[in-house]
């Protein structure tokens, strides 16, 4: 079908049809004559993939030297400067990145966990959200909400926990742990597994925390309506350990011939 395109066409161009082979080679000559930079980058990744850090240095100022124009070398020296916990030479590199490829996420999330190291949060924020922009992060969207707890911010850092929380591994656990601790003491019910139940006349429940974090103690609410009448007591207990789970009395105490409704159990207040 191509070729049947092709033919059709052509007799419309006022020129032959060329495949630009000569030129395409021409403008790959440049590449080819940096094969050895390029070489020396792949072989720098697979050191630091394999945590050999400093001998991947060694290639990427080999690549370096040889072709100084490209982004990716100096973005993985900020990478690997990043991983050895040298902030301020990362910075550099990263800067360095930049300045070739302004358009890339990582080299504003590399250049922001640095500077967010270097307790610099201001411009970390701004690198953040740059990289964000570009290419939303669950990595980013934490680091956001932890600089938004620093200034006391604690609805926007919820906000970006909870986007990140969604990703895998360790920055989701992270970044969901970190939301927990912020919305538990507005949706504590959230985070309680209740289940009210008779025993012998009196109400009881068993309640289970499933927030992952040890409570040092907890308010649970009873509400029921009785012969027509509401009645509500809440009780404190605690603590309670993540994943325990224990038995809570609600010290009410009802007659056979008692007409019990609209029982509710709920965990209103907790605090770790």
């Amino acid at each position: 079908r191509n070729r049947q395109t092709v033919a059709a066409l052509k007799p419309q161009l006022l020129a032959d049809l060329e495949t630009g082979e000569l030129r395409y080679q021409q403008e790959l000559a440049y590449l080819k004559g940096k094969n050895d930079a390029y070489t020396a980058f792949e072989q720098a990744k697979t050191l630091a993939a394999n945590a050999s850090l400093d001998s991947a240095l060694k290639k990427l100022r080999v690549a370096i030297n040889s072709e100084p124009g490209e982004a990716r070398f100096y973005g993985l020296m900020g990478d690997i400067y990043l991983e050895k916990k040298q902030y301020r030479e990362a910075k550099i590199y990263y800067n360095k990145a930049l300045a070739l490829d302004s358009e890339y996420y990582e080299y504003y999330l590399g250049r922001g966990l640095s500077l967010s190291k270097l307790g610099q949060t201001n411009a970390a924020r701004a690198d953040f959200k740059k990289s964000n922009a570009l290419l939303p992060t669950a990595i980013a969207m934490k680091e956001l909400g932890e600089l938004s707890l620093i200034v006391g911010d604690s609805q926007s850092a919820k906000k970006y926990f909870q986007v990140a929380m969604s990703a895998g591994g360790e920055t989701g656990q992270a970044a969901s742990s970190a939301y927990t601790k912020l919305d538990l003491p507005e949706n504590p019910a959230k985070y309680f597994k209740v289940s009210p139940f008779m025993d012998e006349g009196r109400l009881v429940a068993t309640i289970s925390n499933r927030t992952g974090f040890y409570i040092s103690d907890f308010k649970v609410t009873y509400v029921a309506t009785v012969n027509g009448k509401p009645m509500q007591r809440t009780i404190t207990l605690g603590p309670i350990s993540a994943g325990q789970q224990v038995l809570a009395e609600s010290g009410f105490s009802f007659r056979q011939q008692d007409n019990v409704e609209r029982v509710r159990v709920s965990v209103t207040s907790a605090n770790l």
